[in-house]
């Protein structure tokens, strides 16, 4: 994460917003960008999403995306049969590297 931090910062960083994704789930977008190339160029080049207030991610549900973004913040998650292949999907849909 430290080399997303870098990176973020190297592009001008105007990072410390909090931004809503789907039903009202909050983040920083600079833990966002710092963890995943997805977030980052969405969030850092002028594309609409990166002056939004909120932002909709199409093709995922909001408790995968819940438990990817919980992720991302602590370096934990509960994987088990129910979530295992939406988790997946996310994940690489949104380009974060797991360590599981």
């Amino acid at each position: 994460m430290a080399e997303g931090v870098k990176a973020v910062f190297a592009m001008g960083g105007k990072t410390l917003l909090s931004y809503t994704i789907a039903r009202s789930m909050r983040f920083c977008r600079l833990v966002l960008a710092a963890s995943s190339p997805y977030f980052r160029a969405m969030f850092t080049y002028n594309v609409v999403e990166s002056t939004q207030a909120e932002i909709e991610i199409k093709g995922v549900n909001y408790q995968t995306v819940e438990t990817v973004v919980d992720y991302l913040y602590t370096g934990q998650v509960e994987i088990d049969d129910d979530n295992a292949q939406d988790l997946l999907i996310t994940c690489s849909m949104l380009q974060v590297r797991t360590r599981w």
